[in-house]
């Protein structure tokens, strides 16, 4: 039987962990944010307080594809929200719908 040549397997291993450092800066990892009320406000900040607006907002400032929820509470039943702040969305997005 032929011995394989022998390898360097630190070689591999700085391979393997370079690979997989390049591979975690490079990747951008989603956030999610919660709309939590109807009214069309905005402080800038989508926290516990977040309207549709705010949660658009983060979600176009953040450099991955976000995720936006709606409070399963507040928007137990039907919902309204009337945008009386201008327009909402000023770039192309995907939306996807999870039914439960």
């Amino acid at each position: 039987m032929k011995k394989l040549p022998n390898l360097d397997f630190r070689f591999f291993k700085f391979l393997w962990l370079t690979l997989i450092i390049v591979g975690l800066n490079g990747a951008a990892f989603s956030a999610t944010f919660t709309v939590t009320k109807t009214a069309d406000t905005s402080d800038n900040v989508c926290d516990a307080d977040c309207s549709l607006r705010e949660a658009v907002a983060a979600a176009n400032a953040a450099a991955s594809d976000d995720v936006i929820n709606f409070d399963a509470i507040a928007f137990a039943t039907t919902q309204t929200i009337t945008l009386v702040n201008g327009q909402l969305i000023k770039y192309s997005f995907t939306i996807r719908l999870n039914y439960v």
